[in-house]
Order: C-alpha cells, then structure tokens, then sequence
C-alpha cells in the first residue's frame, strides 16, 4: 500500500479514461420561484438564487471519478495526495467531419486549435479527482506535455484522455 508518496518527479501514476473527453461547463444561476412562479426574495430585497451544473458535466465527472479510483486501487494508493503535483493530461478528441475530409488526417497527429477550450478539459479531470487522487486541485503547481509531445489536444478516432502524476517532494 502507498501512503500518497512517490519520490523527486517520478512518474507516480498513468491511466487512461476512454471515451470523448467532455469540458468543464459553467454552472448556471437562476433565481428561485414559488409555485406560482414568483420570483421569492430575501429581506435585503435581492432573490434567492440556485446554482445548477449541467448534467453532462456532472455525468462525466462522475465517470472519470470511478476510472480514478480504480486507477488509485491498483497503484495502491490509499489516501490522496497531501503534496504538490505536477498534472500531464492529452486529451484525444474526436475529429469533426471537416478535419475527416482532410487527406492529411493521420491518427494522432493534428493539434486541436479548436473548441474545446484545453482549461476546461483540464478542469474536468482537476475537480473529478478531487479527493481521490489529490486533496484538492490547488496542489497542482504545474502541467506538463506527456512523451514530449507539443500540446495536449489531439484528433483521433479512439477518444481518450491520458493523465500521467508526478510529485515535487516525498513528503507527503
């Protein structure tokens, strides 16, 4: 069993989420209404407010969630990471029909400079292993590019999303 410590910038943990990688959406405000559809304030005079994320992203959190705690499980990890970390992820997105039509499309090659935005990306896999992998998010200090390559959004017809963790210092 790992008690969440690795050594100087060793690659600590690589896995793989299959499927299309989704962004991170922005939550969305809307003001509270009572059964006759009046908006219902506070004594300040402003109204109650509720917050909801979209299902899409809440679903795909959840789901990277798991492949995180059986990526945990099988490293042996059995608290998250109390340190800081250094975050890689490449992000393999499905190529639109524009970039199908290519005859240049070769398989893992062609940099998405595109929608998604790559922070977003980052964010969903950030706040989905949360307290799984590492305490809190605010532990990565930095990112960087897996196997060298230049960026980490890619088209391919195998959707993914590679995260590879590294640690700063050994105590965790």
């Amino acid at each position: 069993m790992i008690e969440s410590s690795c050594s100087k910038l060793e690659t600590f943990m690589r896995f793989v989420i299959p499927g299309e990688p989704i962004p991170k959406a922005r939550a969305r405000t809307y003001p509270v209404v009572d059964k006759n559809k009046k908006v219902v304030y506070k004594r300040d005079g402003k109204p109650f407010v509720k917050t909801k994320t979209p299902e899409r992203t809440k679903a795909y959190e959840t789901y990277v969630a798991a492949c995180a705690r059986r990526a945990a499980y099988q490293r042996g990890l059995v608290r998250p990471i109390s340190g800081p970390i250094v975050l890689g992820c490449q992000f393999y997105l499905s190529p639109t029909k524009k970039i199908l039509e290519r005859s240049s499309y070769k398989e893992d090659a062609i940099l998405v400079a595109d929608k998604p935005d790559l922070s977003n990306l980052y964010k969903s896999v950030e706040d989905a292993a949360e307290g799984i992998l590492w305490q809190n998010d605010s532990l990565i200090v930095d990112y960087f590019s897996i196997d060298g390559k230049i960026g980490s959004k890619f088209y391919s017809s195998n959707p993914r999303v590679i995260i590879e963790i590294r640690c700063l210092d050994t105590a965790m």
